[in-house]
């Protein structure tokens, strides 16, 4: 049988190159505050009420969540709603609707401030480089206290630079230790959907880097996950 998922923020940098797959892997429903072209189905809301997502949620197994303000905004008018308040909502709604996983899009921007040459594990603590990737880190918080208090299952993805395959400053080598590309987006995402016996776990998405400045260990540890792209080498 299919997992049921429901997919938050398609409509996102990231969502239109993962839909194909999930639609082809999952049951699928998706949520977005805008209508997706091609997508007569879509949920269209904001994460504002636990009402609305928890009967958006219903039949779920997993929430994959990439609803959020994307990058540094404004803190009070724009990131505390929407990463903090709205997570929240979330969350109670995956509570209230019975829901077994959230996977959650964190960020690099969460752990960025660590010196030049330093690899990321998944159990340094945060160092934020901006209120973004504060919210961020408070998601992560969030989803562990989730896990301890109520059992719900928990991956916090932490996603390094998503650019598509022909973007300018992939080829001028500016992404060259934190790329993912979309088809390792795709299957990451994915497989945080299949993998088994998952508590509570942080995970770090690139594809094949030069240097590995988020650690892979932990994907290969709790996904068995490998990415396939390789970073095209600096000009």
């Amino acid at each position: 049988m299919k997992h049921r998922v429901l997919l938050t923020g398609p409509g996102g940098r990231i969502g239109p190159h993962i839909l194909p797959t999930f639609h082809a892997q999952f049951d699928l429903k998706i949520l977005d505050r805008r209508p997706i072209e091609g997508e007569p189905e879509t949920i269209v809301a904001d994460l504002s009420s636990i009402e609305t997502l928890t009967a958006a949620m219903a039949g779920c197994d997993t929430v994959v969540h990439l609803a959020a303000t994307s990058d540094e905004a404004p803190f009070v008018e724009e990131l505390v709603p929407n990463n903090v308040v709205g997570l929240y909502n979330v969350f109670e709604a995956a509570r209230a609707a019975g829901v077994k996983r959230v996977v959650f899009a964190s960020t690099v921007q969460a752990v960025s401030y660590y010196p030049h040459g330093h690899t990321v594990q998944n159990t340094d603590l945060p160092r934020s480089v901006s209120l973004y990737g504060v919210t961020k880190a408070m998601g992560e918080t969030m989803g562990r206290y989730y896990h301890d208090k109520h059992g719900l299952e928990f991956i916090a993805v932490r996603i390094g630079w998503f650019l598509d395959y022909e973007h300018e400053w992939l080829k001028e080598g500016r992404a060259n230790a934190i790329w993912l590309s979309p088809r390792d987006a795709a299957s990451f995402l994915a497989r945080c959907v299949t993998a088994e016996n998952i508590g509570y776990a942080i995970v770090h998405a690139t594809s094949k880097t030069d240097f590995e400045l988020l650690s892979l260990a932990p994907a290969r540890e709790h996904l068995g996950w490998e990415p396939e792209d390789v970073v095209p080498a600096a000009p």
